[in-house]
């Protein structure tokens, strides 16, 4: 799966997160927000190996811009219990429009020294497998812009259905989505801890992880 870089106007996500690539303009609309992000992941675990049907929805104002294998409208593919997609992917890229209404009241302010180390060390606890973390952290270890200090606000489903909603055929036992929101910042002030989302991977499990970017100079 190639990587890609994503403009959200604000995840992710793809994205958120993503959570995803996308592009967009400050007056777009006057009470909205525009931000970057991007390249959400999605995994897909079923239980028995069979075909699986993901149709994404952005907001309004919101679009799909790229993905990996090939949207059109919808995704049909083929997954099996490890994982695997279609025999050769390992999860779904997308690439979307969204707007930057997400909390940002909880999180974690990391030096920038710190970063990827931390990710390694809390996604696992937000929901991520070690393997979902490691590719979060293989991405953006490439395409995070530099700042001297990581705002980071973790926004779980229902901020993100809100931004990109996600129809799964045949439906999901357990439904993890988790885009995170970072800040740029010149230093690291303290923030009110984000507790953790409660998840367990029963049934048939979709995962997906991604990123709004705000606050930096320059896109991803």
């Amino acid at each position: 799966m190639r990587s890609k870089t994503i403009w959200m106007s604000v995840f992710i996500l793809a994205p958120v997160l993503v959570l995803a690539s996308l592009g967009c303009d400050e007056d777009d609309d006057d009470d909205k927000t525009p931000a970057d992000g991007g390249a959400p992941y999605i995994y897909l675990y079923p239980e028995e190996a069979g075909e699986v049907d993901v149709t994404l929805t952005p907001t309004e104002g919101g679009f799909l811009m790229e993905s990996d294998p090939p949207y059109d409208d919808g995704w049909t593919v083929w997954a099996e219990p490890s994982g695997l997609i279609d025999g050769e992917y390992e999860y779904l890229y997308y690439s979307a429009r969204v707007w930057l209404e997400f909390q940002t009241v909880t999180g974690d302010a990391v030096p920038a020294e710190e970063i990827f180390a931390w990710f390694g060390l809390e996604l696992p606890a937000m929901g991520l497998t070690q393997k979902e973390a490691d590719d979060f952290v293989e991405y953006w270890s490439e395409h995070l812009p530099y700042a001297p200090c990581y705002l980071v606000y973790p926004q779980y489903n229902s901020y993100v259905d809100a931004q990109v909603a996600i129809d799964v055929d045949p439906e999901p036992d357990s439904v993890l989505r988790l885009w995170l929101v970072i800040y740029g910042a010149e230093s690291c002030e303290p923030i009110q801890p984000a507790a953790h989302y409660e998840f367990s991977r029963d049934g048939f499990t979709v995962v997906e992880w991604g990123v709004v970017l705000h606050g930096f100079d320059h896109g991803i």
